[in-house]
């Protein structure tokens, strides 16, 4: 089942942790949730794009692709790319850790530009 993630405002941060969950659990009643301060990640059969779409307090959200290899390996993840015109790379670190993100997100964009015809598009992915 595909996880996705919400970057929640910190205002009314239960109020917007409840609202993300009760959107997810409207469309698909099977989907499971964390949540880590005001990060949630839903496992639902429901794309992140219509939860966030009807989501008040979500900043930043998106699905949540683990391996890499997978992604482009797997015929089920590769649906994500076959068809894309365009696309872009982000990273956001919720860790304490420093990382380069510029440098990991120039390699995934690089990855996927090699894999794929998409080109990118940093405006309007």
């Amino acid at each position: 089942m595909p996880e996705s993630f919400f970057i929640l405002s910190k205002d009314n941060l239960e109020l917007a942790k409840d609202e993300v969950i009760a959107i997810a659990k409207t469309y698909d009643r099977f989907s499971k949730s964390k949540s880590f301060s005001n990060l949630v990640i839903i496992q639902s059969t429901t794309s992140w794009e219509k939860i966030a779409n009807r989501a008040t307090f979500v900043k930043l959200s998106g699905q949540i692709l683990r391996k890499m290899s997978g992604l482009f390996l797997g015929e089920d993840n590769y649906e994500v790319l076959k068809n894309a015109k365009t696309f872009a790379c982000r990273i956001v670190n919720l860790s304490s850790k420093q990382f380069d993100i510029q440098g990991l997100e120039s390699s995934m964009g690089d990855m996927i530009s090699k894999l794929s015809s998409a080109e990118v598009d940093l405006k309007n992915p």
